[in-house]
C-alpha cells in the first residue's frame, strides 16, 4: 500500500466528517433511502441474508487484529523467540483498538450519549425525536430563552452550534444545505 493511497483515504474521511459535521441531518436523509413507510420497518434490518452479512461483518476488526495478537502470544510463550511483528506495531494495533472502539465508543459514548437509533426516532415511526449526532441526547435542556439562562447553564460550543444549525434547517434558512436537500 503507497503513502498515496493512505492519504486519499485520510482525506476522504475528513471531508465526509466535515460534510456531516457541517449539516448533522444527512445522516437522517441517507437513512430514509433504507426506509420503507408502507412497513414502518427498514426492511434490510430484518432480512436475514443482511443480518448475516452484518454479522460477519462485525468480526473484520478482529481479524485485522489477530496477527498482533498471535505475535504477543507467540512471544509470552517463547520469549527467546524473535517476534514477527515489531513490537511497536503490534502495541499500537492493540491500543488503538482498546483506546477507541473499546473505551472511547462502547464504554463512554454509547452509555452516556443517549441518542435515539434510526428505527426509534419519529421519522421512522417511533416515538423519540431526532437528536444531531453532536448533541448528548440526556444531557438537560436549559428552559426559556437564551437570554434568560444563567451563564452556568448557557450551551457553548459545539452543543451551540449544532442547535443552532438543527434550528436554521428547521426554519429553512440554513443556506449551506438548502440546496443538497431539497
Amino acid at each position: 500500500m503507497s503513502r498515496g493511497f493512505l492519504l486519499s483515504f485520510i482525506a476522504l474521511g475528513v471531508a465526509l466528517a466535515v460534510v456531516f459535521a457541517a449539516c448533522p441531518i444527512w445522516d437522517l436523509e441517507v437513512a430514509q433511502y433504507f426506509f420503507d413507510p408502507a412497513s414502518a420497518k427498514f426492511p434490510l434490518s430484518i432480512d436475514y441474508n443482511w443480518n448475516r452479512v452484518r454479522r460477519a461483518a462485525n468480526w473484520v476488526p478482529f481479524l485485522f487484529l489477530l496477527p498482533a495478537v498471535f505475535a504477543l502470544l507467540r512471544k509470552l510463550v517463547f520469549p527467546a523467540e524473535r517476534m514477527l511483528i515489531v513490537p511497536s506495531v503490534v502495541l499500537y494495533l492493540l491500543g488503538s483498538f482498546l483506546i477507541g472502539p473499546g473505551i472511547t465508543s462502547n464504554l463512554l459514548l454509547k452509555e452516556n450519549w443517549g441518542r435515539p437509533r434510526p428505527n426509534g426516532i419519529q421519522q421512522f415511526a417511533g416515538a423519540a425525536s431526532g437528536i444531531a449526532p453532536s448533541y448528548p441526547g440526556k444531557r438537560a435542556k436549559p428552559s426559556g430563552p437564551p437570554h434568560r439562562q444563567s451563564s452556568r447553564r448557557r450551551k457553548s460550543g459545539p452543543w451551540r452550534l449544532a442547535q443552532q444549525s438543527c434550528s436554521a434547517r428547521r426554519s429553512g434558512r440554513c443556506a449551506s444545505c438548502s440546496g443538497a436537500i431539497s
